[in-house]
Parts: C-alpha cells; sequence; structure tokens
C-alpha cells in the first residue's frame, strides 16, 4: 500500500489530466482497477489513516483529532493479517500518523526513528526523508518473509516549508502551489516506479497486490496556497484509488464509477488475500475485483467529517450534504445544522446550495449522517506526546 499525500485525482494522467508525467500510475491504471469516486473521510492525514487501517469511519475508530488515538476495541489492519502469519513493515512519512495514536498496532516493524535520515532536527520532527527511507523500504522486503503486508508513506507531495524537488521537475512544470504538477511527476518516478521496478527485479511483481491513493486531496487556491483542512469539498475529499493484481488476476484496464471509501480496502484487502473480514468493519469489498460480483448500490451513502472545524458530512453518487455542529465543546451531534447541499453531477464546482429546495433528500441524508456520526468517546495521548504532534503541526503549517 502507497498513500501519495494531498494528491488529487484531477491531477494525474490516469484521470485524464495532461499537465503532468505520471507514467507509473498510468500503465497501473490500464492494465489494473481505477476507482473514479473514491473518497476519504477526513481531509486530515491521521484521521483518513484511521479509517484505512481500521475499515470504519472517524466515529466507530475514534480518531476526531491528531490528539486523539485508535480505539483499542477494533482490529487494525496490519493485527489482522499479523494474526494470519503475515509479516507487517510500516514506513509512514510522517510523526502525526506514530505510535502514540497507535498507528504502529500489529506491525512487526514501525520504522519511524528517521531522526539520522540526514534531515535537520526541526525538519525531523514532522517528516523523513525519502530517499532514506525508500532504501530502508526495498531492504524490508529483500528480507520478508511471505507474505508480507507493507505501507508506505510517501509525504513530499505535501505542502512542505522547504520542498526538495530535482531542477528538472521545477524547469519542467510550473511552481503553482509550491510546484503540485511537479511534485506529483516526482513522486511517479521516485516512489511508485521505483517500488514497481524493486517488485519487477525481485521477482514478486506477479503475485503482489499493489494500492496507490491519497489520504485527502488538495484546495488549490487562487493566491497559490495549498490547503486542504478547512472544510469538506471535492477537492480535499476526493482521492485517486488504483490497484495493480497478480499476474492472471487483473481484469485489465476496469474503470468503476461507484463512490467507495478508503474503509473499502481492508476488506478488499482480505478478500483477495483469502482472508475473512473481521466484525464490525464498516467498509465494503471493492466492486471490480476479481470474485466480487455485483455493484456497491447506486444509494451508498459515505461518511466523512473535519471534526476540528465542527463539520460533518454524507456523500452518494448524487448528493453532498454537510452540516454543522452548534458547539464543539458538545458531543450531542443532533445539535448540528444543515451548513449545504450540493447536486455533484449538475454542480461538481459545490457552487449552489440546493439545501432548501428538497427537503425530503435534506431530512434523509441528515439522518444518515446524524446516525453514522454516534461512535465512543475520544482518548487523548499522553501530555508529552500531544505536545509532540503540536510540533510536527506547526511545521507543517496546520498551526
Amino acid at each position: 500500500m502507497v498513500t501519495l499525500d494531498c494528491v488529487r485525482p484531477d491531477h494525474l494522467g490516469c484521470y485524464g489530466y495532461r499537465g503532468v508525467e505520471t507514467p507509473n500510475l498510468d500503465r497501473m491504471a490500464a492494465s489494473g482497477v481505477l476507482y473514479e469516486q473514491a473518497l476519504t473521510h477526513a481531509p486530515n492525514t491521521w484521521v483518513a489513516h484511521a479509517s484505512l487501517f481500521t475499515g470504519c469511519f472517524p466515529p466507530a475508530h475514534a480518531m476526531r483529532a491528531p490528539q486523539h488515538r485508535i480505539s483499542s476495541h477494533l482490529s487494525t489492519m496490519a493485527e489482522w493479517f499479523s494474526s494470519h502469519g503475515w509479516t507487517t513493515a510500516a514506513f509512514p512519512g510522517t510523526t502525526l500518523v506514530g505510535k502514540a495514536q497507535g498507528f504502529n498496532r500489529g506491525f512487526d516493524l514501525f520504522d519511524d526513528q528517521w531522526a539520522g535520515e540526514g534531515l535537520r532536527t526541526d525538519q525531523a520532527i514532522w517528516r523523513r526523508n525519502w530517499k532514506a527511507a525508500l532504501g530502508r523500504v526495498k531492504g524490508w522486503m529483500d528480507m520478508a518473509r511471505e507474505p508480507f503486508l507493507i505501507w508506505i508513506h510517501y509525504i513530499d507531495t505535501h505542502h512542505l516549508p522547504e520542498p526538495e524537488l530535482p531542477e528538472y521537475y521545477r524547469r519542467r512544470f510550473p511552481p503553482g502551489w509550491q510546484y503540485y504538477d511537479g511534485k506529483i511527476s516526482h513522486a511517479d518516478r521516485a516512489c511508485v516506479g521505483e517500488i514497481i521496478d524493486h517488485l519487477g527485479r525481485r521477482g514478486l511483481l506477479e503475485r503482489t497486490v499493489m494500492a496507490v491513493f491519497a489520504d485527502h486531496g488538495e484546495e488549490l487556491c487562487e493566491d497559490d496556497r495549498p490547503l486542504h483542512d478547512g472544510g469538506l469539498r471535492e477537492d480535499s475529499v476526493r482521492i485517486p484509488l488504483v490497484l495493480r493484481l497478480p499476474d492472471g488476476m487483473s481484469p485489465g484496464g476496469v474503470r468503476v464509477e461507484e463512490p467507495v471509501g478508503l474503509v473499502d480496502l481492508f476488506p478488499s484487502l482480505c478478500h483477495l488475500a483469502g482472508l475473512s473480514i473481521p466484525q464490525g468493519i464498516q467498509g465494503l469489498v471493492l466492486p471490480g475485483l476479481p470474485g466480487r460480483e455485483g455493484a456497491l448500490g447506486q444509494g451508498r451513502i459515505l461518511y466523512m467529517e473535519n471534526w476540528p472545524r465542527g463539520l460533518l458530512g454524507v456523500r452518494s453518487r448524487e448528493w453532498k450534504l454537510i452540516l454543522r455542529r452548534q458547539d464543539l465543546d458538545d458531543g450531542d451531534e443532533a445539535k448540528s445544522r444543515v451548513e449545504a447541499l450540493y447536486h455533484l453531477p449538475t454542480d461538481p464546482g459545490e457552487r449552489n446550495d440546493v439545501a432548501r429546495k428538497p427537503p425530503a433528500i435534506v431530512e434523509h441524508l441528515q439522518e444518515e449522517c446524524l446516525l453514522w456520526a454516534k461512535g465512543p468517546a475520544s482518548r487523548s495521548v499522553a501530555q508529552d506526546e500531544e505536545m509532540a504532534i503540536r510540533r510536527a503541526l506547526e511545521g507543517l503549517g496546520y498551526l
């Protein structure tokens, strides 16, 4: 599994954009499965990855803010695969998805000690050196007992105080949004391409499932600010999701238009690996996979939230409803009010709020949203861990 942090699908060649160079992802999509309407469940790294690893929406896994911990009542993906005899490893790209919040649970190796990877001390607080990380990734795969599950988090597509980008990509692509298209093009070569080539050289590619996705998108503002944690716009919550399947298993060039979410990857990998799916998972096996006949249903509704901003939302193929919690200090979600309703087929840019026109739709979606929003109380990390998380948030510009 490869996370490309902050990458929007409409800035990838396989999704129709011509302003980047993403030949490796394009080839993956041409021979694998691409999801046109994949969604994250929160526009921030920590909550999105908690949904990925638990197969549950934020209220259920209880990680709703960076200082929260993943619920101990849920099995994580790594715990589940490890319990079935798989070797597991994680290479997080930032301390914001670290041990303090429970992201290490189930991983035989959780490689988060990167202080000596060549970055300055102040930088190493919140990010790692990709070249050094890639070397460790390759070394681990060379030695790992099969079958194995590995998660690799590429952070250099995130907006960074000091982005490291080879000169070719600075010359070839416009500087807007901190060389956004250039950073994505570089990631395709330096991350996706390097991993595919290594798997091929080691004879692993033909029997490996490879999933590439983003944790969230990015709002590319007119003043060249890249942002993503301000709301629940499509720019921030719609993500790329591309799967390359083992030889002989791939249907080849399938494009799925149904809405799917990060919560669906956990049960889907269990399905492909021949493992049972843990009880309590809210995700579903992705359509378009071998042995997964039929659609998920036209009426499927996916939950999302931006808890620190007081926003809750649901998204179907046709509609998006956003609610605002009345009181951030009050845990009663029932006090939420309607913020906006968008009809996405006719208003993909979310410019026309139609919440007053179809009351039956608003009522139905609001009921669904508030039903999903109920969950256990969140537990916070220790005070010293919270201070470290705050320093990382400041380093990445969130605070």
